[in-house]
């Protein structure tokens, strides 16, 4: 599997409940990575939990080359490089 944070040692999942209570004690966990396919929350700020800046820049630039109009955007979009 492809992800960005390969240094940690282990791979934590958590399924919590959808109430409204369990979603806001999830948002005060501080957590250092994330695979985005496992991720409920659709937030552009998650990206950088998934992908280290180097990467996620790299990873904008690719999509400027080969999916400039963001036809790919199911998920969690990563915006173009408006730069490449």
């Amino acid at each position: 599997m492809a992800y960005a944070h390969r240094t940690q040692n282990f791979s934590l999942a958590v399924v919590p409940s959808r109430s409204a209570a369990d979603l806001r004690s999830w948002d005060e966990i501080d957590f250092d990575g994330l695979y985005p396919s496992f991720e409920t929350h659709n937030q552009q700020s998650v990206l950088t939990k998934a992908f280290p800046p180097a990467t996620l820049e790299r990873l904008r630039r690719v999509k400027a080359v080969y999916d400039p109009d963001n036809v790919f955007r199911g998920n969690f979009t990563i915006a173009p490089a408006t730069d490449a």
